[in-house]
């Protein structure tokens, strides 16, 4: 069982992370008419999770496993409406050390190209990578009409993917979640997350060699050197130049009134 608060990145699913320590559990469930199926997840989670309003706790323990030994497994994805690139894997089990069982099922649904830790994972792992978004953040591309244009942080757009997998057999819960999401400050907007094609100077390579210049500078305090400026370059990440939005104060342009082409 996957999780995700996002559903409209379970287009762009291509793996499942599962934390390799972590202990996983095969539970046997039967629905109304008497139907038995197998369902994995951390066992530190099968309390909260529910299979169509059943507890899953309810169901019979089969057995127990770290979640290594999940690795490397296939699945089903759970929509097929968007072409996969030749390269790259997909419908895999990897390991993450960034899952846990704090939340959710103890298993992440991966879409690289939306998340630090999706796109992160994926070039570890050579996993494919997919954007049916275009850049106004509306789906493109897909070969779901009802879907096809619409954007994808509407409620609309969660309530036809729920429904789908729904359809599809392939939903097994919904509930209500609450965390925090970036909003435009301006028009409150809800943003999109997502990896985009871009310039940077590779500041990595110099990386060892700014740290060493660092410790021979005589900060004054010390602690500039050692704390803000030095965990800044303990940090350091490849310097992005590409720029496509503004972001400041708006300044005032005056114009002359005895020579309009002068702006001061």
């Amino acid at each position: 069982m996957i999780w995700t608060t996002t559903p409209w990145t379970l287009l762009s699913n291509v793996a499942v992370a599962v934390h390799p320590d972590l202990e996983y559990g095969e539970y046997a469930l039967a629905d109304a008419a008497g139907k038995v199926t197998n369902y994995i997840v951390a066992t530190a989670r099968v309390a909260d999770v529910h299979i169509h309003g059943r507890p899953l706790v309810q169901g019979e323990r089969i057995k127990t496993f770290p979640g290594r030994d999940l690795v490397g497994k296939k699945y089903a994805r759970p929509l097929e409406v968007v072409a996969l690139p030749p390269d790259g894997q997909r419908a895999v089990v990897i390991a993450g050390s960034f899952v846990s069982a704090d939340e959710g099922t103890g298993l992440v649904h991966m879409a690289p190209a939306f998340g630090a830790d999706d796109y992160a994972a994926g070039q570890q792992n050579g996993l494919a990578f997919v954007n049916p978004v275009a850049p106004d953040g509306t789906f493109r591309d897909t070969t779901w009409p009802e879907i096809e244009g619409k954007l994808v942080t509407d409620k609309e757009t969660s309530r036809l993917i729920i429904e789908r997998l729904k359809h599809d057999g392939r939903w097994l819960e919904t509930r209500a979640f609450s965390h925090s999401y970036p909003h435009c400050w301006r028009c409150d907007s809800p943003l999109i997350y997502y990896a985009r094609s871009s310039w940077f100077v590779r500041t990595t390579a110099v990386k060892k060699r700014m740290l060493e210049v660092n410790a021979e500078v005589d900060w004054h305090p010390p602690e500039v050197g050692s704390g803000r400026f030095g965990a800044w370059l303990e940090n350091n990440v490849d310097w992005a130049l590409s720029r496509d939005r503004y972001w400041g104060t708006p300044l005032n342009v005056w114009e002359c009134d005895a020579d309009a082409s002068t702006a001061r």
